[in-house]
């Protein structure tokens, strides 16, 4: 006997469950539940997870704090995906139209500094939209409910999806890693479900999500208090426009040292800055001590000319004052 028969809940066709698995499906999801719909808006978010990963966009992210300086500006991020899953990234960031900080992730990690680019092995955060499409775990799945309505962001029609996970405490512990592959042994303690463990769990997340591409424009999480605990969007966003290749490529002449690795782009900037300082130094003494030889052989060069003049001028004088020898006949 299939579940039709027993419960409202609707089943999928084709899926023939016994009155205890429907039962079962009652207590956990709640006897109104819709199966068929469920499934319907869980795999249009999965949809959604994958097409977002595939799409190349360029956004304007605003009131970006940068790591360097902590000064708050706008930054226009690029990503072009390629056919083979690869993402290159760049992010420009400007004070007015004054170019304050640019960072490329071209399967090497660069950031500008002076007009040049410096090699380092972590850039700023350019994967910040990719975050919109960082999945979960599928037990998170199986252990959701899934709604879908209507939704907006910037103007623009969305389906609004809402992911409500169960507050299963198996699942909890599951979640926070205390336990291997979903499953705790009969003598171990569960966590409380409405102490500390659960309030720092996303239960509820809340996805934006764009009706003709599929793509993810916010991302909310909430704990089981319904306190947000993370939120996300994607600034001013114009997805699947051309980009030029060029926009991440760096030219050997704008490179420093290639040998020269840093940590971050603050560590760039902070050894970079002191060997740009020591090297104008350096060439400020350099130029200084060319200078006092210059002007030392410039001194000796007109002292010599005061002591020719002074010998000329004094032997002009003595023979202006000696007697003449038609005088002295």
């Amino acid at each position: 006997m299939t579940c039709r028969m027993h419960a409202a809940v609707n089943v999928i066709p084709g899926l023939n469950l016994t009155e205890e698995q429907i039962k079962a499906i009652e207590d956990k999801y709640g006897k109104d539940f819709d199966m068929v719909e469920n499934l319907r808006v869980q795999n249009m978010l999965k949809a959604a997870l994958e097409k977002s990963k595939a799409t190349s966009y360029i956004a304007t992210l605003h009131n970006v704090e940068l790591p360097e300086t902590g000064l708050v500006q706008d930054c226009v991020l690029y990503a072009k995906k390629d056919a083979n899953g690869g993402t290159r990234f760049r992010m420009d960031c400007h004070d007015g139209t004054k170019l304050t900080a640019s960072y490329i992730d071209n399967g090497l990690k660069w950031t500008l500094f002076r007009q040049k680019w410096a090699r380092v092995l972590e850039v700023f955060d350019v994967h910040y939209i990719e975050a919109l499409s960082e999945s979960f775990y599928e037990k998170e799945i199986e252990n959701s409910k899934f709604s879908v309505s209507e939704g907006e962001y910037h103007g623009m029609p969305c389906h609004r999806i809402v992911m409500q996970t169960l507050t299963n405490a198996r699942l909890l512990a599951f979640m926070n890693k205390e336990m291997y592959c979903g499953f705790l042994r009969e003598d171990e303690t569960l966590p409380d479900i409405n102490g500390k463990l659960a309030e720092q769990r996303p239960i509820t997340r809340i996805f934006l999500i764009d009706k003709e591409n599929l793509f993810i424009y916010s991302r909310e999480h909430l704990n089981i208090n319904g306190e947000r605990l993370y939120y996300r969007d994607a600034g001013d966003i114009k997805l699947n426009v051309p980009i030029k290749d060029s926009l991440f490529d760096v030219p050997e002449e704008l490179r420093y040292s290639a040998d020269r690795v840093f940590i971050d782009s603050l560590t760039a900037r902070t050894h970079l800055s002191k060997e740009i300082k020591e090297a104008v130094t350096q060439t400020k003494e350099r130029v200084g001590k060319r200078d006092n030889s210059a002007r030392r052989i410039w001194l000796k060069s007109i002292a010599v000319c005061v002591i020719v003049l002074l010998s000329i001028l004094a032997v002009c004088k003595l023979r202006s004052t000696s007697p003449k020898k038609a005088d002295m006949l």
